[in-house]
């Protein structure tokens, strides 16, 4: 059996600690804002989406910009605005929440189950 070592290093700015021992993968992945959405109906039953920054919880997710074709087709022009992304943990998301990457508020387009793991397909807000 082989031994791996892992060293820690400090990136740049020292705050932000880079584990040389890890895979792509796992280098890749980011922290991110989902804000889950409720439907409240007003007084002539007009349903809207609403976003409650209390019920706020973070996810560790990879994203990738869409390369498939057949989201190519699907979504045409939008794809340059979207993003897909792999997650692999059972934190509940839905179609319509909202995830904040890197400061910019995408909603959930769509989500794929596989056996292990969840594809996320994402579009900025505008």
């Amino acid at each position: 059996m082989s031994k791996v070592e892992i060293r820690i290093d400090a990136v740049s700015d020292g705050n932000i600690p880079h584990i040389t021992g890890q895979s792509k993968i796992e280098r890749n992945r980011i922290l991110c804002t989902v804000i889950p959405y409720t439907i409240k109906s007003d007084r002539y039953d007009n349903e809207a989406y609403v976003y409650d920054d209390k019920d706020t919880f973070t996810i560790s997710i990879m994203w990738l910009p869409i390369s498939s074709q057949v989201e190519i087709a699907e979504y045409g022009e939008r794809v340059n605005e979207m993003l897909q992304g792999v997650l692999w943990s059972d934190d509940t998301i839905r179609e319509k929440d909202r995830i904040i990457v890197n400061g910019i508020a995408y909603t959930v387009v769509s989500v794929k189950p596989f056996p292990s793991y969840r594809l996320l397909l994402i579009e900025r807000v505008r």
